[in-house]
């Protein structure tokens, strides 16, 4: 696949407690994948040399006509003594949400993006708790024109809406940041007021971009290069803004967390490139990994499906996950005996430092974690991955984990497997009848347990 890096535009979003704890995660990894990008949050700052900008004062001043605008504006500039946060998560009913800060910053963030480089051919739109590897990119893009109306991104339906939500990246392309902003020199002004409105009846920031789309779409038909008419009359020349989602279905490339169980379904030669709910110690693994790369290559070069491949999926990948029907039960109750025969038990750890070194002298152990309440755990090869193990927990640790990979011993288990295409090709025998993909030793009911967890991702 083709480096598409200088051809794209990141934009980051964070939160406005958030920013300057996870900004920092991307310094070495996103920021340097992308060199052209700027991050954004809810107020002006600098972290690491980056700036950081503030994306509501990108609204004009009649968006705040806007009731809901109006109200997050004042709330989330105020500051809570008793918890000492900033309190921009609380909706205009008093209801506590995330959705009511993040979904107004979206369009004022993409807007800002197109006036500072409108030259991009891609816009690649994620948050502070996503990883998103250029080989992704590459392969989300394969083959599209970016003078095309395009928005790519992870399928979901949610409200009578089908959108792509950003918790595996959005992508749009130059046509559709044209449809949406108009000159870079001057925006459309109308764009920040029109989602300042929408945002109001949405439930996240990408719907709004969604909607923001459609509506301009029905007022735009020049944009529509299939249409043999521009009259406004002919409904049927209006483009579907989501029809590009049934063709491309981001979520085999999006993921809660590393190495775990819905890596990928449909191959082994392009694994799992995208991950939303990344945590400190898994930037810290991908950071460390990408150094270990640099060192390998060059300082500029950038990780590919086959690099994670081998260190991230390989190590356990090759051996078999048996009992998938009594998995099934496991994250069905999470109290049920039979989790310790997935996790290894809990092993006598006071400290994070000591279930790491106990992890470090098991020659099986490739994967840890330490919470106060749980002790510490230990993953060893052919056992399921810690944060696949129960649904009910969405895949992601507790607050008070820590947790780590055993780096040397990945890169110990690197394959001689040379893939770059969604198929079967270069599969080996021991591939196959391992991890995830059907086979014939792996009876229906297994295979559809599988399924069961591939589809089951809490949001």
């Amino acid at each position: 696949m083709p480096d598409l890096t200088s051809r794209t535009f990141l934009v980051l979003k964070s939160g406005v407690e958030t920013a300057e704890s996870r900004i920092p995660n991307h310094l070495n990894t996103t920021f340097k994948w992308y060199p052209n990008h700027q991050a954004f949050s809810d107020f002006d700052t600098h972290i690491g040399g980056e700036s950081v900008f503030d994306c509501l004062k990108y609204y004009p001043s009649f968006a705040y006509d806007s009731h809901d605008l109006q109200g997050y504006a004042i709330r989330k500039k105020s500051y809570d003594e008793q918890w000492g946060i900033y309190d921009a998560y609380i909706s205009v009913d008093g209801k506590p949400s995330s959705a009511f800060s993040d979904k107004y910053k979206h369009i004022p963030a993409l807007a800002q993006a197109w006036k500072t480089n409108s030259d991009m051919d891609w816009y690649l739109f994620i948050d502070d708790t996503t990883i998103f590897l250029p080989s992704t990119l590459a392969s989300v893009v394969d083959g599209k024109n970016a003078d095309d109306i395009l928005y790519l991104g992870r399928r979901t339906f949610k409200d009578k809406h089908i959108y792509a939500d950003e918790r595996g990246g959005i992508v749009l392309s130059n046509g559709a940041m044209k449809l949406l902003f108009g000159s870079s020199k001057d925006l459309i002004p109308s764009a920040m007021s029109d989602a300042a409105k929408i945002a109001s009846y949405c439930t996240t920031g990408s719907q709004v971009i969604v909607e923001l789309l459609k509506r301009s779409l029905k007022s735009n038909f020049n944009f529509n290069s299939n249409s043999k008419s521009n009259s406004k009359s002919n409904s049927n020349s209006i483009p579907d803004i989501t029809a590009n989602l049934e063709k491309f279905d981001f979520g085999a490339f999006q993921g809660s967390h590393i190495t775990n169980t819905k890596a990928h379904f449909n191959s082994w030669c392009r694994p799992l490139g995208s991950f939303h709910r990344a945590y400190f110690e898994e930037f810290r693994t991908i950071d460390r990994w990408y150094d270990n790369l640099v060192a390998k290559h060059d300082v500029n070069y950038k990780p590919t499906y086959y690099d994670f491949f081998v260190d991230f999926i390989m190590p356990h990948a090759s051996q078999k996950v048996s009992d998938w029907q009594a998995f099934d039960r496991v994250v069905e109750n999470e109290s049920s005996s039979l989790r310790s025969s997935y996790r290894a038990g809990e092993i006598q750890a006071a400290t994070p430092e000591s279930c790491s070194a106990t992890c470090a002298s098991n020659e099986d152990c490739y994967q840890w974690s330490f919470s106060t309440t749980r002790g510490c755990n230990l993953v060893l090869n052919g056992v399921v991955p810690i944060t696949a193990n129960n649904k009910y927990k969405k895949f992601f640790y507790f607050e008070d984990t820590s947790a780590g990979f055993m780096m040397t011993k990945l890169g110990n288990r690197r394959a001689d497997m040379k893939c770059d295409k969604i198929d079967s090709q270069g599969l080996t025998n021991n591939m196959k009848n391992g991890w995830l993909l059907p086979s014939n030793n792996i009876s229906s009911t297994e295979v559809e347990v599988n399924r069961f967890v591939m589809n089951n991702e809490s949001d």
